[in-house]
């Protein structure tokens, strides 16, 4: 297995901006991207080469608060993809992406799967 570098954490929250503001007040994070849809409030903040997604859903709450996922830079998603479907991971969202400068490329492939006890695994390969 290559070696996997952590791309991001994923928390949602019912707070977007008390996460943004102790994020970077308490913990030194820049707040470097925010956006919205109708659906979701989204809030990326790093500090050195960690990155935090803040999650903030609209209009729902039974969305569970916390650690949603941890997501990794890989160069082999594809084959990752199918060893998961041998073992029977149930995987989500296999898509292409946008994703500016804040990961580092302007476009990455990625997939959800189902880990070991229902967390959830973003798999992100960098194309461009």
């Amino acid at each position: 297995m290559e070696n996997m570098q952590l791309d991001h954490i994923g928390i949602a929250t019912d707070d977007i901006e008390k996460c943004i503001r102790f994020y970077c007040d308490m913990l030194g994070f820049e707040l470097v991207k925010q956006v919205e849809d109708d659906e979701m409030k989204i809030a990326y903040c790093r500090n050195g080469k960690t990155v935090v997604e803040f999650l903030q859903p609209k209009g729902r709450n039974d969305y569970a608060k916390g650690i949603t996922h941890t997501a990794y830079r890989v160069t082999n998603l594809d084959e990752l993809a199918e060893k998961f479907r041998q073992e029977g991971v149930i995987l989500y969202m296999n898509s292409i992406m946008e994703t500016d400068k804040l990961l580092g490329a302007n476009k990455a492939r990625c997939i959800f799967a189902s880990a070991a006890t229902g967390e959830y695994v973003e798999l992100i390969e960098v194309i461009d």
